[in-house]
C-alpha cells in the first residue's frame, strides 16, 4: 500500500521529468495538466534551481513545505527553464483572462500563463517592462 508521501514522490519524478524534457509544466497534486485557462503566480513562493543542480527531490521538498496551498484544487505546481535556471512556483488557475490579471496585479506578478497559447502575457507597458530588467528586478 503506497503513501500519501509515496505519490508525492513519484510526482516530484514526473513533474522532474517533464520539467527537464519539455521546458516546464503545469500541474496539480491530482495531476491535472490543465490546457486551458490562465495561471497566476502566487506571491513569495518562487523558488529558483540552477538547472545542472535540479533533482526530483528538490521537487519534492518544494511540494512538502508548499502543502498547505497546494491541497486547493485551483492551485498547481509551476515549473519552467529559463537561463538555465528551473523555476518553481505555485499557481491558480483562472478561466477569465481579465480578472486573472486583476489577481497577478494583486499578487504583485507581471505577467500571467496562458495556457492554450503557451504563452506569457504582460500588462506593463514595454518602457516600464525594460525598467525592470535594466534594474534587476526581473
Amino acid at each position: 500500500m503506497s503513501t500519501l508521501m509515496d505519490n508525492f514522490n513519484e510526482l516530484a519524478v514526473y513533474i522532474h521529468r517533464k520539467t527537464v524534457e519539455n521546458q516546464g509544466i503545469t500541474i496539480n497534486l491530482e495531476r491535472l495538466e490543465p490546457t486551458t485557462g490562465y495561471m497566476v503566480g502566487t506571491s513569495c513562493n518562487e523558488r529558483r534551481i540552477k538547472l545542472s543542480e535540479f533533482t526530483p527531490d528538490d521537487v519534492y521538498k518544494f511540494i512538502k513545505e508548499k502543502l498547505g496551498r497546494l491541497l486547493f484544487r485551483q492551485y498547481f505546481i509551476g515549473t519552467w527553464i529559463s537561463n538555465d535556471t528551473v523555476y518553481l512556483d505555485i499557481s491558480h488557475r483562472f478561466v477569465n483572462k481579465e480578472i486573472a490579471i486583476i489577481a497577478g496585479k494583486q499578487q504583485h506578478q507581471i505577467c500571467l500563463w496562458d495556457l492554450a497559447d503557451q504563452k506569457e502575457i504582460y500588462w506593463l507597458a514595454e518602457d516600464d517592462l525594460q525598467l525592470l530588467i535594466n534594474h534587476g528586478v526581473i
